[in-house]
């Protein structure tokens, strides 16, 4: 019959569809603890046709279902003038609804997943720690903010990979790492944006872009090589190099950079330079100039060492003047424990080149802000404070260095 064909499974559609309802309400996100009805008229969706012109073909059957429905208490009538015109979900009975049309109980789901960080979340990382009380905080409110956590195994999955990123300290390669701790060469590629979002937003970490995510944790996509030029003699396998000699820079491979020997360091001061377009115009024979290329891998920071290892040199670090690259002048003074200087990275230059500036984003001045009461960044503070002050931000390639030589 063409009413059994048009109403099939029309319970499980009820069900769902006042499931929906109660997930979008107030009660179900313990936001008004009055009793409120979760309802239907036969007016709605579900029933649409059950007051249309050829409504006599489907009233039986509909009104089976809805007796089936009550016999198992999941719904209640409303009658108005001794008529039928509306069904309530039962609320006493909402776990039963769940299991009816074999679908996750979210309040369950969220209890059980609360109870699990209450349990667990000192066990892991300061970050994971974070992502746990904030998520936590959501689960509260009945809200999941990720469409990818649907079991617990999915939460246990992200949180392992916020660790295997957070507490990695040896240089791999993207697709490595990968499969030494998801088991699938793809999976940290395919879900990249993800954990750069989750770790910018439960730390005071900030990355333009995913290679800078992926190189301040020693992860990266392809080989990388070092561009260094001017002031040193080199000797790689008995083979000399003489920088000065060439005139031009060499890149040298992490390989290389282990088995380098420095035979001579002509020079009094090294500067380390964040982007290549400045590397490349930088000319001052005065440096030994040394391509950063972001947040310093292993390989670079052994090379700064060796060529600082017996030399009281006299260190400096050009970058953008922006909280990333404050961050990146820190991350290589820690991890080289070399005493750099920061170079052209103040409010004069700022000022300088204030028709070159960028205005800050919201997020630059929700960073900066934070920065600023940070005894960490307390060589940059006049220069923060500048930036808020005057809503600017520069690239280091709008310097022209001409203007300093």
């Amino acid at each position: 019959m063409k009413s059994d064909t048009v109403l099939i499974n029309l319970d499980i559609k009820i069900i769902n569809t006042l499931l929906d309802k109660y997930e979008r309400s107030r009660i179900f996100h313990d936001e008004n603890k009055r009793k409120i009805r979760i309802s239907l008229k036969l007016s709605d969706k579900p029933f649409y046709h059950y007051f249309a012109d050829d409504g006599y073909l489907y009233k039986d059957l509909t009104n089976k279902y809805l007796e089936e429905l009550a016999k198992e208490n999941l719904i209640i009538f409303q009658y108005e003038d001794g008529e039928l015109f509306e069904i309530s979900l039962n609320l006493a009975k909402i776990d039963e609804a769940y299991k009816y049309v074999n679908r996750l109980n979210l309040s369950s789901f969220y209890d059980e997943l609360i109870n699990f960080i209450d349990k667990n979340y000192l066990n892991y990382s300061i970050i994971s720690q974070n992502f746990l009380q904030n998520y936590r905080n959501s689960l509260l409110k009945r809200k999941n903010p990720y469409s990818n956590i649907s079991c617990l195994d999915d939460l246990n999955k992200i949180i392992f990979g916020i660790d295997a990123i957070y507490n990695n300290d040896q240089d791999i390669f993207m697709r490595n790492f990968s499969k030494k701790y998801f088991l699938d060469s793809k999976y940290l590629e395919n879900n990249l944006s993800f954990y750069k979002k989750i770790i910018e937003d439960n730390s005071d970490l900030e990355f333009d872009n995913d290679d800078e995510f992926l190189s301040y944790f020693h992860i990266f996509k392809n080989p990388h090589y070092t561009f260094i030029k001017n002031g040193l003699v080199l000797n790689i396998n008995g083979v000399r190099i003489d920088l000065d000699q060439l005139n031009y820079e060499i890149s040298l491979s992490d390989e290389e950079i282990d088995k380098l020997e420095i035979e001579e360091i002509r020079l009094k001061k090294l500067i380390t330079i964040e982007n290549l377009t400045t590397f490349n115009y930088f000319n001052n024979k005065n440096y030994i100039v040394l391509y950063l290329a972001g947040f310093p891998n292993t390989s670079k920071i052994k090379l700064l060492n060796k060529i600082n290892e017996k030399n009281n040199l006299e260190c400096f670090h050009f970058g953008d003047i922006d909280k990333g690259g404050f961050d990146i002048f820190l991350s290589l003074a820690l991890k080289s424990e070399i005493n750099f200087h920061p170079y052209l990275m103040n409010e004069k230059v700022l000022a300088k080149y204030h028709d070159y500036c960028l205005k800050l984003t919201s997020n630059d001045i929700l960073r900066l802000e934070k920065a600023k009461n940070d005894t960490k960044y307390e060589i940059f503070k006049p220069t923060i404070e500048y930036m808020l002050i005057n809503n600017v931000k520069l690239e280091q390639e709008a310097i022209d260095l001409e203007d300093f030589n």
